[in-house]
């Protein structure tokens, strides 16, 4: 038979009241206790009692404080018997035999503010002994909350167009899922004007109702055919209710779920890539190349010794530090000759009016004539030489020594001097041929039409001002070009100095976004909306 227990608590006037509560028992703080025990000294479950044999129970406590039995304090675990007394914080429980065999007494001392409290009031405490139901509680807490969150809200939206609701705005904020983007919160109110229908996702054309002439993603029509991305929704990239910048995708692996592993038709050129560091491939630059007398335009992978021909012949070493200028010594650095555009993410090329000017006049000597040339015209300068040489003494066009002789030997003569070949001469030679690439044909000398380039990375972006510590010569080594066709931007390594992955643990995080723009189909510029490239 079961041990059987009387739980005795005593009054202040000496009467007890009874409970019997089947074992085990538990002894603590908290009103779900089988014997409740006030005191801050007590835990919320403090110990527990259960039958360890005849007439005796096993004491386990769960606080690290443990009980006191018969005086011993910090006790874990004892068996107990008739006689033993626990204390726990100011109350004690001592344990009493019976006549009646299978049962024990269990006398409780409380504190005395407790003690005349009914045994219904410091025992456990439940939803049934008020006479309430958990099932019917649950049930009208939920249909109340479907009623204000969904019913209501949902029945402003649909008699809105019908006739005004007393909800205004609080029915379309009791269904947001959080804070709208700062570019939408002027119309934060309005939620019908993104989310057409209820329950369905925000289509493209609630977005290109205002975007619409937005740039496309690509220059090039053929982002159209990519398996899968013409069908892909605005709001899969750009995901409102999430914070003041939600709407601006920031995050690289939304880049990478495409550019990792990158098997588009029609941009077979797309090398992998799913962040910075090891993650992206090295820089692929587009330079400058000479094609039948032309400055033609093609992407080449970086290399120690990429050229990038602009049709300048120039020398960077040569003129930075202190170089004569025209009232002596000069200290020349890169912003002496390159003026920052817009805001500094690109340098503009010298022009020669405002920089090479100042130190090279362009003059050159005819005959006892020093003719000063215009810079930029060649059809002006051509007429300007013909016209000066034509007023030279023929006499005065023999041709020059063109080497030194030995004693006993005729001194070698050129070819008889002409009008034409004097000019040839001065343009392909002396004067205009010291700064700018010449093509020579034949007889036909023309100076190449200069085109040094300002962007080698159309597809990126980048902004000196936040790199004004570093110098120039840190990225740009130029102190060491002797060619203007040297090609003088960093490689990815020079970034990596201070740039890594937006994952990694040392360095600036940087994401994909802080390079490379989307929407910026600049050069062919066609919508968002359209279906198909510019012309088709």
């Amino acid at each position: 038979m079961p041990l059987q227990i009387l739980v005795r608590y005593l009054q202040t006037d000496g009467s007890f009241t009874e409970d019997r509560p089947a074992l085990p028992l538990s002894l603590g703080r908290a009103t779900d206790n089988a014997i409740q025990l006030p005191g801050m000294m007590v835990g919320l479950h403090h110990a527990s009692l259960s039958e360890a044999g005849e007439n005796s129970l096993r004491l386990e406590a769960s606080s690290p404080s443990g009980v006191e039995v018969n005086g011993k304090a910090g006790v874990r675990s004892a068996v107990v018997q008739p006689g033993d007394t626990i204390s726990v914080g100011r109350s004690s429980l001592q344990i009493l035999a019976t006549d009646t065999p299978g049962w024990l007494i269990i006398d409780v001392d409380r504190p005395r503010e407790q003690a005349d409290k009914p045994a219904s009031v410091t025992g456990r405490t439940n939803l049934a002994s008020t006479g309430a139901s958990v099932r019917r509680l649950s049930l009208f807490a939920a249909l109340t909350v479907l009623l204000l969150a969904v019913g209501l809200p949902l029945t402003d939206s649909f008699t809105r167009s019908i006739t005004p609701t007393p909800l205004g705005a609080f029915g379309e904020r009791a269904l947001s899922t959080g804070r709208i983007s700062n570019a939408h919160a002027h119309f934060s109110d309005q939620c019908s004007a993104c989310h057409i229908k209820p329950f369905e996702a925000v289509p493209d054309s609630a977005c290109l109702d205002c975007h619409g002439e937005i740039a496309h993603h690509s220059e090039s029509p053929a982002i159209l055919e990519v398996p899968g991305f013409a069908e892909r929704r605005c709001a899969e990239c750009h995901r409102e209710h999430g914070s003041e910048h939600a709407i601006i995708p920031s995050r690289s692996t939304l880049c990478a779920s495409c550019h990792a592993d990158p098997a588009i038709p029609g941009f077979e050129g797309l090398k992998p890539a799913h962040g910075f560091g090891d993650l992206h491939p090295e820089f692929s630059p587009v330079v400058g190349v000479l094609v039948d007398g032309r400055i033609a335009r093609r992407r080449a992978p970086w290399t120690e010794d990429l050229v990038d021909e602009g049709g300048i012949l120039f020398s960077h070493a040569a003129h930075l530090g202190e170089v004569p200028g025209p009232e002596g010594l000069e200290s020349l650095e890169c912003v002496s000759c390159h003026a920052p555009i817009g805001n500094a993410e690109h340098y503009d090329m010298p022009q020669y009016e405002t920089a090479c000017g100042r130190c090279h006049a362009l003059q050159a000597a005819v005959g006892q004539t020093v003719v000063t040339l215009p810079h930029g015209d060649p059809g002006r300068v051509v007429g300007l030489l013909q016209a000066a040489v034509a007023a030279i003494d023929p006499a005065d066009l023999a041709p020059e020594v063109r080497s030194r002789r030995r004693p006993g030997m005729r001194a070698r003569r050129g070819d008889p001097a002409t009008p034409e070949s004097l000019v040839r001469d001065i343009i392909g030679t002396r004067v205009c041929a010291r700064c700018h690439v010449v093509s020579a044909d034949g007889e036909n000398t023309r100076i190449v039409q200069p085109d040094p380039a300002t962007n080698w990375f159309p597809s990126a972006r980048f902004d000196h001002e936040p790199h004004q510590a570093v110098d120039c010569n840190g990225c740009h080594r130029a102190d060491g070009s002797g060619q203007a066709s040297d090609f003088l931007l960093p490689r990815k390594a020079v970034c990596e100095r201070c740039h890594s992955d937006e994952r990694a643990s040392t360095g600036v995080p940087s994401q994909c976004i802080d390079c490379h723009d989307f929407h910026r189909a600049a050069t062919q510029h066609w919508p968002m909306g359209a279906t198909a490239g510019p012309g088709d």
